[in-house]
């Protein structure tokens, strides 16, 4: 049988589908829940958690700006380079990088579609992308979520051989008295190197 998706693809059609519906149901326009659903699965839940505050920011800022440009600016190309450099530099100097892309795309969907009720369109765009995050976070939790036992106790094996070996070299090493505290001091941090690779 040929596969045609993997579990992200999968995951994110669960995503963008739950967060259509929703946005439906409460009567919101679907476009940016939907947008952020769609680029904001990623390959485990922990990713998903450690990026929603950032992509959640960024996002805001980058709204906060299309509505503003907008509002000077109407709907014209300076409107969308204004909020194309500002958002990138503000979300940059705030080390929002995580957020970069969500937030680039909702600024320039906004723009052709800011209203006169500049901060009601505000409110519902930031809640669309909240409901987008939250979806897509979920759904990363708790649909086909990865088996982290497996890995765990493949890398607990390899960490326990690896430390084995490296007891008896030091071991051995201070049988024959060549061993130096700088060595061992070596042979540790190689260790610690490794596990924190594993975090």
């Amino acid at each position: 049988m040929i596969r045609l998706f993997g579990g992200r693809i999968f995951k994110t059609g669960i995503s963008v589908f739950i967060t259509a519906f929703l946005c439906q149901l409460f009567t919101w326009p679907p476009t940016f829940a939907v947008i952020t659903a769609l680029v904001t699965i990623e390959p485990t839940a922990k990713e998903s958690i450690r990026k929603a505050p950032a992509r959640f920011q960024a996002s805001s800022i980058a709204a906060s700006f299309a509505v503003l440009f907008t509002f000077i600016f109407s709907d014209s190309s300076l409107a969308y380079a204004l909020t194309a450099v500002f958002t990138l530099m503000i979300c940059t100097k705030l080390k929002l990088e995580d957020g970069l892309l969500v937030a680039a795309l909702t600024g320039m969907a906004m723009i052709s579609i800011v209203q006169e009720a500049y901060m009601a369109t505000l409110l519902m765009r930031l809640g669309g992308t909240t409901l987008g995050l939250l979806i897509s976070t979920c759904v990363n939790i708790f649909i086909l979520p990865p088996n982290y036992l497996l890995k765990i106790s493949k890398t607990s094996t390899q960490l326990m051989n690896r430390m084995e070996n490296i007891l008896v070299y030091v071991t051995n090493n201070i049988k024959q008295g060549n061993s130096s505290r700088n060595e061992i001091k070596q042979v540790i941090a190689k260790i610690e190197e490794e596990i924190a690779h594993y975090q």
